[in-house]
């Protein structure tokens, strides 16, 4: 089954470059208005672009406050009959669990631009010592970008509304992704699991494309305009 959202764009200081096109998903945000619960695919949609969002080996998870601390988008294995997590321990994305976006809907000759990924581990006590590491891929027409690793422990925490408790940012430059693409969040290593709290894009130009070459049909059109400036040109000078 899929499960189909309108984003919620976040108002919450995104540490990002000011831009009237920007995207920010707040996924805390859409656990409150659509209610806790999983889906084997997450549908998100902006006015820019749709993000569809799934789970290795199991369900999307979108995990409401515990403990008055705010959850966000994790991973389930196995969901019981009303779509909650069962156990309920197992909303977060766990050491081996993956979260796959993949983009569509993006305009011609455009790109969303991945500016921020926000993660938190509000509900086991935040981020303990050690290496506790995210690793984020791309699968990308547009380029060949580097796998990153992300030590948990080392985020950004500036400009993050307190209510989002422990919450880090990881911030990124020049990564553009265009239908079809997707990038890939994985627990790779460390004992904290995560959320994600939020993720934010703004638009831009799809990078591959340079100087536009006009097509054949068009070339033509052109050469018989040119042609007829000519011809008048001579009538004029008779």
């Amino acid at each position: 089954m899929k499960k189909y959202l309108t984003a919620i764009l976040a108002s919450i200081g995104l540490m990002m470059s000011a831009s009237a096109y920007s995207e920010a998903v707040d996924f805390v945000a859409l656990e409150e208005t659509e209610g806790e619960g999983g889906t084997d695919v997450l549908v998100v949609t902006t006015s820019e672009w749709t993000v569809t969002i799934t789970a290795s080996g199991g369900f999307a998870y979108l995990d409401g406050p515990s403990g008055g601390e705010v959850g966000g988008l994790g991973a389930c294995q196995n969901l019981d009959a009303n779509d909650q997590c069962d156990p309920r321990s197992d909303d977060n994305v766990t050491l081996g669990e993956s979260l796959t976006f993949t983009f569509s809907g993006i305009a011609d000759r455009s790109a969303a631009i991945l500016a921020q990924l926000w993660f938190n581990n509000n509900h086991d006590g935040g981020f303990g010592e050690g290496n506790n590491n995210v690793e984020i891929s791309f699968d990308s027409v547009v380029a060949d970008y580097e796998t990153l690793i992300v030590d948990m422990n080392s985020g950004d925490q500036e400009g993050i509304p307190e209510a989002y408790g422990d919450t880090f940012a990881v911030s990124f430059q020049g990564i553009a992704l265009v239908n079809g693409d997707s990038f890939t969040v994985s627990h790779i290593n460390g004992n904290s699991d995560f959320y994600m709290a939020a993720m934010a894009t703004f638009q831009g130009p799809d990078p591959r494309i340079g100087i536009l070459v006009p097509e054949p049909t068009n070339i033509m059109l052109l050469a018989l305009g040119l042609m007829g400036i000519v011809v008048s040109r001579r009538k004029r000078t008779l």
